[in-house]
């Protein structure tokens, strides 16, 4: 690997279930990606902000490259290599067009087990209704275009919204994106409502709305990072 990669997962320290999976997750890079750099977005905060919390990873990270993690989520080591391959063609990578979610009991019986791969049981999975539609996940992306466009924004409260706000922002800014033919793991975990899913859906918008309204959420957001 001759670039510096940085691998960033975002977690919230007040969410249990998810903080299980993310000591597994982050063991299993630690093991399968010993010569990346591992950077964590931990936030005690309530609601979460999945973006706040990977802005603050990624400026403690140091790689050219930047893997954006889910803290549930976890994939073939030899889709890292490939994706870097691509970016030197394509502007950023999403590594898969298949997410498979692992059921409760699969996530269980991984969880007691040390991290490695191929993974040594068989999984219960499911195909993801339109996974390869997804643009969350894993997100493979040199520095410079996380930068472009601001990294993520902050004002997604709570799950929802956040990526596709990302990648809208990444497509308008700095090009299309390469989608692998690859699988990434999705860990069990329970489902949570969202009291601010409504002003995340109203603010995606903004994003969906062409490259002129993107460039002015980003001057917005500039213009509250610097008051």
């Amino acid at each position: 690997m001759s670039k510096k990669v940085s691998v960033i997962i975002p977690i919230g320290l007040n969410d249990q279930p998810r903080e299980q999976l993310f000591h597994w997750v982050k063991k299993y890079y630690e093991i399968m990606f010993p010569h990346v750099e591992l950077c964590i977005g931990a936030l005690d905060e309530k609601p979460f902000s999945k973006g706040k919390a990977i802005n603050e990873a990624v400026k403690k990270s140091t790689g050219e490259i930047l893997v954006i993690n889910d803290a549930d989520v976890f994939f073939d080591p030899a889709l890292l290599e490939e994706s870097i391959e691509q970016l030197e063609s394509h502007s950023w990578v999403i590594p898969y067009n298949e997410v498979l979610n692992i059921s409760e009991k699969s996530t269980e019986d991984l969880l007691k087990l040390e991290p490695e791969w191929p993974i040594p049981i068989d999984l219960e999975t499911r195909p993801r209704t339109h996974g390869a539609r997804i643009k969350g996940g894993v997100n493979i992306i040199p520095r410079n275009h996380f930068e472009k466009v601001h990294g993520f924004d902050e004002r997604f409260v709570g799950w929802g919204g956040e990526d596709d706000a990302f990648a809208s922002a990444l497509k308008h800014l700095c090009g299309p994106f390469k989608r692998l033919d690859g699988t990434i793991y999705h860990l069990w975990h329970s489902r949570k409502t969202n009291e601010n899913y409504e002003a995340n859906v109203e603010l995606l918008r903004a994003y969906r709305a062409g490259k002129d309204s993107i460039i002015k959420e980003i001057e917005k957001r500039k213009a509250i990072d610097n008051n």
